[in-house]
């Protein structure tokens, strides 16, 4: 056996070419093939066929390639695939199935590789097996189809999909920390790879608008928009029977963490507890709400004032 490959070492991942020693059947070639992970060459391009004639032209020969008439038709026994009139490299007057009159059974149904040319043949004449191990691997690709090329291939990447195999999806836009939060993400390939999570996160006396983390899709968007980081918020304080309670002038803030409200009473009602109260970061407020209580008469001077009342 006699190995070919553009780099001078077997690899799987790049193209490589063996050729027999001996010569043998197409059946035969084919198995021999085979047996090496390969397949008869196909030629599937110009390019392979200017390399292959690059490696063989010092020896010569007469080779069997991986083309067979199935079905009354010309495929590629590798992938099935028919030959097309714009991807054959048949010789002068080629195919021509001649028929030997010693012999007028024998169907010229497979392809010799002479001259650097296609040549229809009877598949039990004896020629060298020329084979080809492939670049394309199970995994070569990891979102995109692989393409062979000579040597070696490339990945041809499914919409969104971009690197060397494929593996990368940037989503866009790129994802930044919320005001009063922050942000950590994930992926095999990277933040902002496809599949990545990125997962949000709250300062004390914030929570967020939507706790679930976003995910990269195929399509270069986040699985639903990012979250903020909204204030907690306190329930409203009860109402101040004779009194009134002061919250800030802002609806959206009025009872949120940090905020404070005050309370103050009507004209003979005093205070009954604290004069303000905060909004903590856990929802609740520090103190209980006060209450105004009604000022007896004796606490009053003569002008209905209780004396050193704030």
């Amino acid at each position: 056996m006699s190995l070919l490959n553009a780099f001078g070492h077997f690899f799987t991942e790049c193209w490589s070419y063996r050729y027999s020693d001996e010569t043998m059947t197409w059946d035969q070639a084919r198995a021999w093939c085979r047996a090496y992970h390969g397949d008869l060459v196909t030629m599937k391009n110009q390019e392979e066929i200017d390399h292959l004639k690059t490696l063989l032209v010092p020896r010569g020969g007469r080779y069997w390639i991986g083309i067979r008439k199935i079905d009354n038709n010309w495929k590629r026994v590798d992938t099935n695939e028919p030959v097309t009139n714009e991807d054959t490299n048949w010789g002068r007057r080629e195919p021509n199935n001649y028929r030997d009159p010693s012999n007028p059974n024998r169907k010229e149904d497979c392809v010799e590789w002479l001259y650097w040319k296609w040549n229809d043949l009877w598949c039990g004449s004896n020629h060298y097996a020329l084979c080809y191990t492939a670049s394309c691997q199970r995994h070569s690709c990891v979102h995109g189809e692989c393409v062979e090329t000579v040597p070696g291939h490339r990945c041809q990447c499914t919409e969104g999909f971009d690197g060397d195999k494929c593996q990368h999806v940037n989503a866009e836009p790129e994802l930044t920390s919320p005001p009063k939060g922050d942000i950590s993400c994930t992926g095999m390939d990277g933040d902002f790879a496809f599949d990545s999570l990125c997962r949000y996160s709250c300062e004390e006396g914030y929570e967020l608008s939507d706790p679930e983390p976003l995910r990269c899709t195929a399509t270069r968007n986040w699985s639903h928009p990012p979250p903020t980081c909204e204030a907690v918020q306190c329930p409203g304080p009860p109402h101040l029977s004779n009194g009134t309670v002061s919250c800030g002038d802002d609806p959206a803030t009025r009872f949120s963490y940090g905020n404070n409200c005050t309370f103050s009473c009507q004209d003979g009602f005093e205070l009954q507890g604290v004069v303000s109260m905060a909004c903590t970061h856990s929802g609740e407020w520090n103190a209980a709400p006060p209450t105004c209580e009604g000022v007896k008469a004796d606490q009053m001077d003569d002008h209905g004032i209780i004396p050193n009342a704030e």
